[in-house]
Protein backbone atom coordinates (compact mmCIF):
# COMPACT_ATOMS: atom_id res chain seq x y z
CA UNK A 1 0.00 0.00 0.00
CA UNK A 2 1.49 3.40 -0.94
CA UNK A 3 2.38 5.62 2.00
CA UNK A 4 1.67 9.35 1.73
CA UNK A 5 2.68 11.87 4.39
CA UNK A 6 1.46 15.40 3.66
CA UNK A 7 1.36 18.72 5.56
CA UNK A 8 3.12 17.37 8.65
CA UNK A 9 5.61 18.84 11.13
CA UNK A 10 8.05 16.31 12.66
CA UNK A 11 9.77 18.25 15.40
CA UNK A 12 12.03 17.91 18.44
CA UNK A 13 12.18 14.12 18.54
CA UNK A 14 15.22 12.05 19.53
CA UNK A 15 16.25 8.45 18.94
CA UNK A 16 19.19 8.85 21.31
CA UNK A 17 22.85 9.21 20.39
CA UNK A 18 23.33 5.51 19.61
CA UNK A 19 20.23 4.88 17.48
CA UNK A 20 18.95 6.03 14.09
CA UNK A 21 16.04 8.04 12.78
CA UNK A 22 15.26 10.82 15.22
CA UNK A 23 12.36 12.20 13.21
CA UNK A 24 11.47 9.20 11.04
CA UNK A 25 12.93 5.72 10.51
CA UNK A 26 11.82 3.84 7.40
CA UNK A 27 13.00 0.43 6.24
CA UNK A 28 12.03 -1.59 3.19
CA UNK A 29 11.85 -5.38 3.25
CA UNK A 30 15.12 -7.14 2.46
CA UNK A 31 14.74 -9.47 -0.52
CA UNK A 32 11.46 -7.94 -1.65
CA UNK A 33 11.79 -7.15 -5.36
CA UNK A 34 8.97 -4.56 -5.34
CA UNK A 35 10.08 -1.04 -4.30
CA UNK A 36 8.15 0.56 -1.48
CA UNK A 37 6.19 3.59 -2.71
CA UNK A 38 6.56 6.45 -0.23
CA UNK A 39 5.92 10.16 -0.81
CA UNK A 40 6.52 13.00 1.62
CA UNK A 41 5.04 16.33 0.51
CA UNK A 42 4.98 19.57 2.49
CA UNK A 43 6.76 18.06 5.49
CA UNK A 44 9.05 19.85 7.95
CA UNK A 45 11.73 18.02 9.98
CA UNK A 46 12.90 20.49 12.63
CA UNK A 47 15.15 20.02 15.65
CA UNK A 48 15.34 16.22 15.63
CA UNK A 49 18.39 14.21 16.68
CA UNK A 50 19.87 10.71 16.49
CA UNK A 51 23.13 8.87 15.99
CA UNK A 52 22.41 8.75 12.24
CA UNK A 53 19.54 10.31 10.35
CA UNK A 54 18.63 13.01 12.83
CA UNK A 55 15.73 13.96 10.57
CA UNK A 56 15.16 10.89 8.38
CA UNK A 57 16.80 7.45 8.24
CA UNK A 58 16.20 5.17 5.24
CA UNK A 59 17.44 1.65 4.60
CA UNK A 60 17.03 -1.46 2.40
CA UNK A 61 17.10 -1.82 -1.35
CA UNK A 62 13.33 -1.66 -1.72
CA UNK A 63 13.06 1.76 -0.09
CA UNK A 64 12.41 4.48 -2.69
CA UNK A 65 11.06 7.69 -1.23
CA UNK A 66 10.05 10.94 -2.94
CA UNK A 67 10.45 14.18 -0.99
CA UNK A 68 8.63 17.18 -2.45
CA UNK A 69 8.59 20.59 -0.72
CA UNK A 70 10.33 19.19 2.36
CA UNK A 71 12.42 21.10 4.92
CA UNK A 72 15.24 19.78 7.11
CA UNK A 73 16.21 22.41 9.68
CA UNK A 74 18.25 22.28 12.88
CA UNK A 75 18.61 18.50 12.97
CA UNK A 76 21.63 16.79 14.56
CA UNK A 77 23.57 13.52 14.25
CA UNK A 78 26.31 12.09 16.47
CA UNK A 79 27.71 9.20 14.38
CA UNK A 80 30.94 9.69 12.44
CA UNK A 81 29.02 8.96 9.23
CA UNK A 82 26.84 12.03 9.78
CA UNK A 83 23.48 12.41 8.12
CA UNK A 84 21.89 14.99 10.40
CA UNK A 85 19.23 15.65 7.76
CA UNK A 86 18.94 12.39 5.78
CA UNK A 87 20.82 9.11 6.10
CA UNK A 88 20.46 6.66 3.18
CA UNK A 89 21.94 3.19 3.54
CA UNK A 90 21.72 -0.38 2.17
CA UNK A 91 20.68 0.74 -1.32
CA UNK A 92 17.87 3.04 -0.16
CA UNK A 93 17.03 5.78 -2.68
CA UNK A 94 15.67 9.23 -1.86
CA UNK A 95 14.48 11.51 -4.67
CA UNK A 96 14.51 15.15 -3.57
CA UNK A 97 12.55 17.86 -5.39
CA UNK A 98 12.44 21.38 -3.93
CA UNK A 99 13.93 20.50 -0.57
CA UNK A 100 15.54 22.94 1.89
CA UNK A 101 18.44 22.02 4.21
CA UNK A 102 19.33 24.63 6.84
CA UNK A 103 21.53 24.34 9.94
CA UNK A 104 21.80 20.55 10.04
CA UNK A 105 24.90 19.61 12.02
CA UNK A 106 26.78 16.34 12.53
CA UNK A 107 28.98 16.09 15.60
CA UNK A 108 32.11 15.21 13.62
CA UNK A 109 31.53 18.00 11.12
CA UNK A 110 30.73 15.70 8.18
CA UNK A 111 27.64 15.32 6.00
CA UNK A 112 25.22 17.50 7.89
CA UNK A 113 22.60 17.54 5.13
CA UNK A 114 22.74 14.08 3.51
CA UNK A 115 24.80 10.95 4.13
CA UNK A 116 24.76 8.14 1.54
CA UNK A 117 26.39 4.90 2.66
CA UNK A 118 26.37 1.22 1.62
CA UNK A 119 25.07 2.09 -1.88
CA UNK A 120 22.39 4.44 -0.56
CA UNK A 121 21.79 7.30 -2.96
CA UNK A 122 19.93 10.55 -3.51
CA UNK A 123 18.79 12.41 -6.61
CA UNK A 124 18.58 16.18 -6.19
CA UNK A 125 16.54 18.74 -8.12
CA UNK A 126 15.89 22.29 -6.89
CA UNK A 127 17.54 21.56 -3.55
CA UNK A 128 18.76 24.50 -1.44
CA UNK A 129 21.56 24.12 1.12
CA UNK A 130 22.64 26.65 3.71
CA UNK A 131 24.88 26.35 6.79
CA UNK A 132 25.01 22.57 7.09
CA UNK A 133 28.14 20.86 8.39
CA UNK A 134 30.51 19.22 5.95
CA UNK A 135 30.85 19.83 2.23
CA UNK A 136 28.32 18.93 -0.43
CA UNK A 137 28.56 19.29 -4.19
CA UNK A 138 25.11 18.69 -5.69
CA UNK A 139 24.64 17.82 -9.37
CA UNK A 140 24.99 20.79 -11.71
CA UNK A 141 22.22 21.81 -14.09
CA UNK A 142 19.46 20.56 -11.83
CA UNK A 143 18.60 23.82 -10.04
CA UNK A 144 20.53 22.99 -6.85
CA UNK A 145 22.20 25.78 -4.85
CA UNK A 146 24.66 25.74 -1.96
CA UNK A 147 24.27 29.29 -0.65
CA UNK A 148 27.30 30.93 0.93
CA UNK A 149 25.22 33.68 2.53
CA UNK A 150 21.97 33.36 4.43
CA UNK A 151 19.21 33.37 1.77
CA UNK A 152 16.30 33.26 4.23
CA UNK A 153 14.06 35.85 5.85
CA UNK A 154 14.98 34.44 9.27
CA UNK A 155 16.96 31.21 9.46
CA UNK A 156 17.02 31.34 13.27
CA UNK A 157 13.27 31.65 13.85
CA UNK A 158 11.86 29.38 11.16
CA UNK A 159 8.33 29.84 12.55
CA UNK A 160 8.27 33.55 11.74
CA UNK A 161 6.70 36.28 13.90
CA UNK A 162 3.38 34.45 14.29
CA UNK A 163 5.12 31.37 15.74
CA UNK A 164 3.28 29.06 13.34
CA UNK A 165 4.75 27.03 10.46
CA UNK A 166 3.03 26.75 7.06
CA UNK A 167 2.08 30.44 7.12
CA UNK A 168 3.09 33.40 4.96
CA UNK A 169 5.69 34.73 7.44
CA UNK A 170 7.73 31.51 7.79
CA UNK A 171 11.41 32.23 8.41
CA UNK A 172 12.82 29.99 5.67
CA UNK A 173 11.14 31.93 2.86
CA UNK A 174 13.59 33.36 0.34
CA UNK A 175 14.54 37.00 0.83
CA UNK A 176 14.78 39.51 -2.00
CA UNK A 177 18.54 39.98 -1.60
CA UNK A 178 19.33 36.26 -2.12
CA UNK A 179 20.54 36.78 -5.68
CA UNK A 180 22.27 33.39 -5.85
CA UNK A 181 18.92 31.68 -5.17
CA UNK A 182 16.33 33.76 -7.03
CA UNK A 183 15.35 32.12 -10.34
CA UNK A 184 18.17 29.58 -9.90
CA UNK A 185 15.92 26.51 -10.05
CA UNK A 186 14.41 24.47 -12.84
CA UNK A 187 10.67 24.69 -13.52
CA UNK A 188 7.82 22.18 -13.73
CA UNK A 189 7.05 23.09 -17.34
CA UNK A 190 10.07 21.13 -18.54
CA UNK A 191 10.62 18.99 -15.43
CA UNK A 192 7.37 17.26 -14.46
CA UNK A 193 8.78 15.84 -11.24
CA UNK A 194 9.05 19.39 -9.84
CA UNK A 195 6.01 20.27 -7.65
CA UNK A 196 3.82 22.88 -9.35
CA UNK A 197 3.16 24.64 -6.04
CA UNK A 198 5.43 25.33 -3.08
CA UNK A 199 4.99 24.38 0.57
CA UNK A 200 2.53 27.28 1.07
CA UNK A 201 0.56 26.62 -2.11
CA UNK A 202 2.21 29.38 -4.15
CA UNK A 203 2.40 28.53 -7.86
CA UNK A 204 5.78 27.87 -9.43
CA UNK A 205 6.49 29.17 -12.96
CA UNK A 206 4.61 27.16 -15.56
CA UNK A 207 6.44 28.27 -18.69
CA UNK A 208 9.71 27.04 -20.10
CA UNK A 209 11.29 30.52 -20.06
CA UNK A 210 10.71 31.21 -16.35
CA UNK A 211 12.74 29.64 -13.55
CA UNK A 212 11.56 28.58 -10.12
CA UNK A 213 13.53 28.92 -6.89
CA UNK A 214 15.29 25.96 -5.28
CA UNK A 215 14.02 24.90 -1.88
CA UNK A 216 10.55 24.41 -0.44
CA UNK A 217 9.45 28.06 -0.77
CA UNK A 218 8.96 29.94 -4.02
CA UNK A 219 9.99 33.59 -3.69
CA UNK A 220 7.08 35.96 -3.02
CA UNK A 221 7.63 39.73 -2.69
Amino acid sequence: TPLRITNVIIEKNSAGSNSNGGGMYYSGVAGNSTPTDVVLRNVIFNGNSAGGGGGLYLQQETTVIDLNNVIFANNAATFASGGAGIYNTNNAVSRLNNVTFSNNISANGNDGAISNLASGMSTLKNVLFYNNSGTITPPAGQGNVVSGTDPFIDSVNIYGPDGILFTADDGLRIKASATDVLNAGINPATNPEIPTTDILGNTRPGTSNANAEPGAYEYTP
